[in-house]
């Protein structure tokens, strides 16, 4: 980064990759400082591509996960409403369909449950559930990807039914639970287990747990 000139396309790749290192430190130590440097420089990067560029929308996003990690860690409503706004953009500036679309989609998504955590604005949450099940719907069946959306989105679901009391949003959240743990598995096998694979078990069980309440029933 140094010997590139500032400014640049290249200069900017470098920050975008190096604020993406600095996150997945923080990820693995929870060392503020890094968390800062990384929202640091893909706020550089972010900033040094043109909005109709190709990378725009990577960088965004990049940006708005830092944010969501920032306010996870200090709750500051400013950091989380940043991540939407940010992950929005992303999500408004990518080709729809692709790959990087439902990734975006299912930040977006993420972000809006945790805002809805903190407000219990039902608005949030709908949006968040309209989100999760698009990127479900653009990633491919059974990939490690398509089983954390699924998870997200029982998640999302599970979220529902506490707000609401209606059976099928559990019963729906059930599903996408166990198709998630499918998938997870089928994964395991191939190529080692993906890193969510634990918390689809855990989310699983507990929403089973809540069915078991409701109904009396065992599964």
């Amino acid at each position: 980064l140094d010997a590139t000139e500032p400014g640049s396309a290249d200069w900017a790749g470098f920050a975008n990759n190096l604020g993406t290192d600095f996150r997945l430190r923080y990820e693995a130590t929870t060392g503020r400082g890094d968390l800062d440097e990384a929202i640091r420089h893909h706020r550089e990067a972010l900033n040094a591509k043109p909005q109709d560029s190709v990378d725009w929308a990577s960088c965004a996003n990049n940006l708005g996960t830092d944010f969501r990690l920032r306010y996870e860690a200090l709750g500051n409503r400013g950091d989380l409403d940043e991540a939407i706004r940010l992950h929005s953009e992303a999500l408004d500036a990518t080709e729809r369909g692709s790959a990087s679309w439902a990734r975006c989609a299912n930040n977006l998504g993420n972000a809006l449950q945790l805002r809805y955590e903190a407000t219990e604005d039902r608005g949030d949450l709908d949006e968040a559930i309209r989100h999760h099940r698009e990127a479900l719907g653009a990633t491919e069946r059974g990939s490690a990807s398509w089983a954390g959306y699924a998870n997200n989105l029982g998640n999302a679901l599970q979220r529902h039914y506490r707000t609401t009391g209606n059976a099928a949003d559990l019963d729906e959240a059930i599903r996408h639970y166990e198709s998630a743990e499918r998938a997870g598995q089928a994964h395991e096998e191939r190529a080692g287990a993906p890193p969510d694979l634990l918390a689809i078990r855990t989310n699983l069980g507990r929403a089973l747990l809540a069915r078991y309440a409701l109904s009396g029933a065992l599964d």
